[in-house]
């Protein structure tokens, strides 16, 4: 894959998640998620961040942050960090599975998602990106794929926008390079 084909796809998936209310950052690498998780608590932007992912938590501890591994989600997941299966630049999607968390509410239950995800996730459109979710990963099949496109939102009353209605008020890729 040609580089400027490659960053043309990054820039495509950035526009359309911050084109339906979706935060991105592109990160060098784990230290820069940690940092930036770790800056979010400082500045009170979350209480407390958690995951039901071991391996997230392994990875993001130190430089002052430390990842909190729950085992269930509660009303005290205020901001949840999962990894995922694939995203969609044409879309601006993140494709989810329960696989990844053992949990169908950690995608819909806290009033933020974090997906951290690495650049070799990223897909062209949305038929790639799920086709790379249904991939075998040698563990578990998953019970559910949800494809998350912007924080949830619903315009049924009066057709005001309310963000957060079925779902996270917030939805955050923190996008990391390949090194």
């Amino acid at each position: 894959m040609q580089t400027s084909t490659f960053t043309d796809r990054v820039m495509e998936f950035r526009h359309n998640l911050e084109a339906v209310s979706g935060e991105f950052h592109q990160t060098g690498g784990w230290e820069e998620v940690a940092a930036f998780l770790g800056r979010g608590v400082a500045e009170g932007r979350w209480k407390k961040v958690v995951s039901l992912e071991e391996t997230l938590c392994q990875q993001l501890t130190g430089g002052g942050f430390s990842l909190v591994p729950t085992e269930g989600v509660s009303a005290e997941c205020e901001a949840m960090v999962t990894s995922c299966s694939a995203l969609a630049a044409s879309t601006g999607s993140v494709v989810v599975t329960s696989a990844l968390t053992g949990s169908r509410k950690a995608f819909v239950w806290p009033e933020v998602h974090i997906v951290v995800a690495r650049e070799t996730q990223l897909a062209a459109t949305l038929e790639e990106a799920y086709t790379k979710a249904m991939t075998p990963s040698g563990g578990q099949d998953p019970s559910m794929i949800t494809i998350i496109t912007g924080p949830s939102r619903t315009a049924d009353i009066e057709k005001t926008l309310v963000l957060g209605a079925h779902g996270p008020r917030q939805l955050i890729v923190l996008l990391i390079k390949n090194l």
